[in-house]
């Protein structure tokens, strides 16, 4: 069975995007979103230098992590570092991330190494621009115009460029039904569970 999720609660929606923007004040800002536990794999370090570059070519952008770990107090001390503690918003442990993935513009997932993430494939269930590591298996990509592959070798300043570039020309919509022909719809699986 694949790593599926419920790709109804995860389409996007135009409305619930205003609203959710709304909440999170953050008007016109360009809004990145990165989920996952602080360690190691989840290349956090990387992850803080291509927004802080970001930002320098983007001032009205804002960071927003959802996850705990062992390595969250070294990340905070990193925002702090390069003086983006008015950027980064560090959302902890949620159970709206589906209504979280509404407001946001830019899935920034740089791992290390992964599985099957889960993570990115509620990203692309939510119709979100999603920039990834080229360490991510390609059977992760289920929307592939719509999730760009970068190298971990290439510069945090690269990244930022490319990414950019790619956010300005981007244009959202519901993919939802391209998730369930792929075979990750939550719902799908459990009615083919059901019938064996």
């Amino acid at each position: 069975m694949n790593n599926a999720v419920n790709t109804e609660k995860f389409a996007f929606d135009l409305e619930l995007q205003k609203k959710e923007k709304a909440e999170f004040s953050a008007g016109n800002d360009l809004c990145f979103f990165h989920v996952g536990r602080f360690n190691k794999q989840k290349n956090h370090r990387f992850l803080i230098e291509i927004f802080s570059e970001i930002v320098k070519l983007q001032p009205k952008s804002h960071l927003f992590l959802v996850g705990e770990g062992s390595l969250k107090t070294t990340v905070e001390k990193q925002v702090n570092q390069v003086n983006l503690r008015e950027k980064v918003t560090f959302l902890g442990l949620r159970d709206d991330v589906a209504a979280l993935f509404q407001a946001m513009d830019v899935f920034l997932f740089p791992s290390l190494f992964e599985g099957l993430p889960v993570a990115l494939v509620e990203a692309q269930a939510s119709g979100i621009l999603c920039a990834i590591a080229n360490t991510i298996s390609a059977e992760a990509i289920l929307v592939p115009e719509n999730v760009k592959v970068y190298a971990l070798t290439d510069s945090a300043k690269f990244w930022a460029e490319e990414i950019l570039q790619e956010a300005s020309a981007f244009k959202r919509t519901n993919v939802s039904q391209i998730i369930k022909d792929a075979g990750y719809d939550i719902n799908d699986n459990v009615t083919e569970l059901e019938e064996q």
